[in-house]
């Protein structure tokens, strides 16, 4: 962890550029006379927050610079008014790397920002600090803001209807993972209480080819084969096939088999005892059983 927690700070003092490796730094506030540029390290992951960073060559720097004026750059749809909100901080805090780490980690968090960046997490939000004289301290946002969704695509939604899906999927405004995460639970939810397991295709998300769509790829599970065993002995029994309403290669509803077909089965009255259970074959897939007991 502690090499993880480390930085390399990018810092420019009269047009030089100096690196400095940083694996622990004091909490002190920044004191930007003696760093003119601070470029704020990126989050190691969405979620994760930094250690505090925090640059200075006196301890005994203890209020630092003021925050007199906030550039935004990258936004398309959101204002530059929402964006700081968004981040947590204004004009007139403290320009200390406590509060420059927060306002990067909070946009990061957002949802809002990096879809066009999966795999580099250092280009979804920037933060940089400058000295601009008199103890006063201009701050950049940099960001990759997320497209705005203009269609939505549902494909494979199975036994349940596409127009059924639609209204539990977020389409206004901006792409925002996090949205997105609690949609697929509404969505998965939504399936279950009609007995359907679902999950999601690899390319769930905003569409890399067609700008503005957010597609929706639903995996539905279907029944794989069938196995029947009468007295602990496999059988293969179109009469039992014939009277539940589950079948092979079909969507697999757990109301429909554990409800409605075992009480078929029960109801014939051939048997002393009807269970029923399932096996997971691969993704998407599953296996049933029905054990029989005959009457004697």
């Amino acid at each position: 962890m502690r090499n993880l927690l480390a930085a390399t700070i990018a810092i420019s003092v009269g047009g030089i550029s100096i690196q400095a490796f940083a694996p622990e730094l004091p909490s002190h506030p920044i004191n930007l006379k003696h760093c003119g540029r601070v470029t704020v390290p990126p989050a190691l992951a969405r979620g994760t927050v930094h250690n505090k960073f925090t640059l200075t060559t006196q301890a005994d720097a203890t209020e630092g610079e003021r925050i007199v004026k906030i550039l935004v750059n990258g936004i398309k749809s959101l204002s530059a008014k929402a964006l700081i909100e968004m981040s947590g901080h204004k004009v007139g805090d403290r320009c200390i790397s406590a509060v420059l780490s927060e306002i990067r980690d909070k946009l990061a968090m957002s949802g809002n920002f990096g879809m066009h960046y999966p795999d580099h997490q250092e280009k979804w939000v920037q933060v940089q600090a400058e000295d601009i004289g008199n103890h006063d301290c201009l701050v950049t946002i940099s960001v990759d803001e997320n497209d705005t969704i203009s269609n939505v695509t549902i494909t494979d939604s199975g036994p349940i209807k596409s127009q059924e899906i639609r209204p539990l999927i977020t389409s206004a405004g901006i792409f925002n993972a996090t949205t997105l995460e609690r949609d697929k639970r509404t969505i998965v939810g939504h399936y279950n209480v009609h007995g359907y397991s679902a999950s999601f295709g690899k390319s769930l998300g905003m569409d890399p080819v067609k700008t503005g769509v957010l597609t929706i790829p639903i995996i539905v599970d279907r029944v794989g084969k069938i196995e029947i065993r009468k007295d602990n002995v496999k059988s293969i029994d179109p009469v039992v096939f014939d009277r539940i309403t589950t079948k092979q290669g079909g969507y697999f509803s757990r109301k429909t088999f554990y409800e409605q077909d075992r009480k078929k089965l029960i109801d014939t009255g051939d048997y002393d005892d009807v269970n029923f259970s399932e096996r997971a074959e691969s993704p998407g897939v599953i296996n049933l059983d029905i054990s029989l007991k005959l009457k004697k």
